[in-house]
């Protein structure tokens, strides 16, 4: 008898993990702006501006930074694998 391989998880749960590992799940500030692939503050500022950012963005309640949930920048990341480069040394 033998015993079936478990399944191996999803590229989205790969990256949802590390994500939630390195950052919690809360994204905000220059690692969000870095996972979404924006070279600079003022690139980011602009996709803001243009309500052009790749995944739902937020502020919270008595602060001025913008966050992502990770489990919807990990989603994105896994959609847009190979048009993206991500530096896991952030």
């Amino acid at each position: 008898m033998t015993i079936p391989e478990a399944p191996r998880p999803s590229r989205v749960q790969e990256l949802e993990r590390w994500l939630l590992k390195e950052f919690g799940p809360v994204l905000r500030g220059q690692n969000l702006r870095k996972l979404l692939g924006y070279p600079s503050p003022d690139a980011f500022r602009q996709a803001l501006h243009r309500h052009s950012s790749p995944v739902p963005l937020f502020t919270q309640p008595g602060r001025n930074a913008w966050c992502a949930r990770t489990c919807d920048v990990a989603a994105w990341m896994a959609a847009s694998e190979g048009e993206l480069v991500v530096d896991p040394g952030l």
